[in-house]
This record gives C-alpha cells, structure tokens and sequence, in this order.
C-alpha cells in the first residue's frame, strides 16, 4: 500500500520482465510485467508498462490480452490522456492480428498517426519506442516493408534511449530488410549498422537468409543452425525454423524446407 516502495518494487521488476523478454523468455517476463503492473495500478496508469503486459500476454491467452489493452485505452480517456488512449487502441487492434481475430491496420496506423503529434511533445521514449512498433506491425502485415523498416529503426533508437535492446522488435525489424526492397548486401550492411546496439547472435538469422540470397550458403547454414540451436537450448523455441525454412527454399531444397515448416506448425 505504501506508494513510494510500489513504484521502486514495480521498477525493478519491470526492468527484469523486460530483460527477459529480450532473452525472448515469454514465461518469466509475463509473470514479471505482470507483477509490476500490479503495484502500480492502485496508485497510478503507468501506460507502457501496461501495453507491454498485455503484449507478452497475447502469447498465451489472446484474448485477455486484447481486452487488458481495451482497459487501458478506457482508463487513459477518463484520465485525459487522449493520445495514450488512441495508442492503447491501436494496440488492442494490433493484438487482436496477433491473436487471430479479425483487426484494421488502417484503423490502427490512422490511430498511431493522430497520437504521433502528441507523443512527439509529450517526448517519452517509452511511448515513442511503443508507437512506431505498432506502426511496424500494421505495415509488415500489409506487406508494406519497407515503411515497417523505417517504423522499426524507428521504435529500435527509442528503445535504447532507455537502455532497452528488445529482440522481438529486431527480429520483426530483420524480416521487413528480408522481405523489403533492399537488395541482399545492402540488407548485410544495414545489419552491421544495427549490430552495435544488439545482444550477441541477435541478428545471424537474419544475416544468414541474406546470405543464402547472395549464394553464399555455405556460410548461411552454419550461421542459421548454430543460433537455432542456441535458441532452443535457451527458450525452448523453434521459431529459427521459418529462417532455416527460407535458406532451403531459397537454395531449392523444398523437401528440407516442408520439414522446418512442420516443426513451427508442430510447435
């Protein structure tokens, strides 16, 4: 109930969730975030933290994820934050695509766009950080990728203004270079750009379907399988197989392809 010790607790647990969720472990930062959130709301709407809860939430209940975001949307209004309730809006839009259910990107980058104005002269990194992610996402799912590249540079300088190097963000920034315009190396060049700022590894994935697209496979497989290994050793997780997926098709080896893309349906 004592306000001051809430919000040291919810900063220290928050900055943990969200070291975890750059390790790309879901499980802890949910419980984390979660936990953070739940000593602040008595006292006050911390909204990033709000929308990142609900974000690490979508992967495993989607729904409640969407309407945790819709809450936050409704106590922004009340609370005359009109650019932070049209974020959590587009938010909610955007964790509706993520979970399945029918959503508007239209809707949602209109909403960022009003807000962007607003959150400029509001000048929060966290906010910033948050909005063009959503902004990337919407582009990405219509296949607009070179507007999600520029989004996720973006949303990536916002992040580390605050010291934050959350690889989800880089990953969804790593297949909008692969998906984009850019030709292969210039797709390499920008990820050496980016590498400074990056945890170990974080971007090899990435680096090796670039690679496969030069003919360099020799150089992509090890590359790719290495990091799929570590990331399963680590997080339990298969989703390096939509990379390794993409080598194989890539190289015209379909067979080795259909084979990574069952393990990600598998999973």
């Amino acid at each position: 109930p004592e306000p001051v010790l809430s919000e040291r607790a919810a900063l220290r647990l928050a900055a943990a969730g969200r070291r975890a969720k750059d390790r790309l472990d879901g499980r802890a930062a949910l419980a984390l975030l979660n936990r953070a959130v739940e000593l602040l709301r008595p006292h006050r709407l911390e909204l990033v933290l709000e929308l990142e809860a609900a974000w690490v939430t979508a992967e495993v209940d989607g729904r409640a994820a969407v309407q945790a975001a819709d809450t936050v949307a409704d106590r922004a209004a009340a609370a005359g934050d009109s650019s932070g309730a049209m974020l959590a809006r587009a938010m909610s839009l955007c964790l509706r695509v993520v979970s399945g259910e029918l959503g508007s990107s239209d809707e949602q980058e209109a909403l960022c766009r009003a807000a962007l104005p607003f959150e400029e002269e509001r000048a929060d990194p966290r906010r910033l950080a948050l909005l063009w992610s959503v902004m990337a996402y919407g582009a990405q799912w219509r296949m607009r990728n070179d507007e999600s590249v520029a989004a996720l540079e973006r949303a990536l300088r916002y992040f580390r203004l605050v010291g934050d190097s959350p690889s989800s963000v880089s990953l969804e920034l790593d297949w909008a270079v692969i998906l984009s315009s850019r030709a292969a190396d210039e797709g390499l060049r920008m990820l050496d750009e980016l590498a400074p700022g990056r945890p170990p590894g974080d971007g090899d994935l990435a680096r090796a379907v670039l690679l496969a697209m030069l003919g360099r496979f020799d150089e992509a497989w090890p590359l790719a399988e290495t990091r799929s290994d570590h990331l399963r050793e680590v997080t339990g997780s298969v989703m390096a197989d939509a990379h390794l997926a993409a080598i194989a098709m890539i190289e015209g080896d379909r067979q080795r392809a259909c084979r990574h893309h069952m393990n990600l349906i598998d999973a």
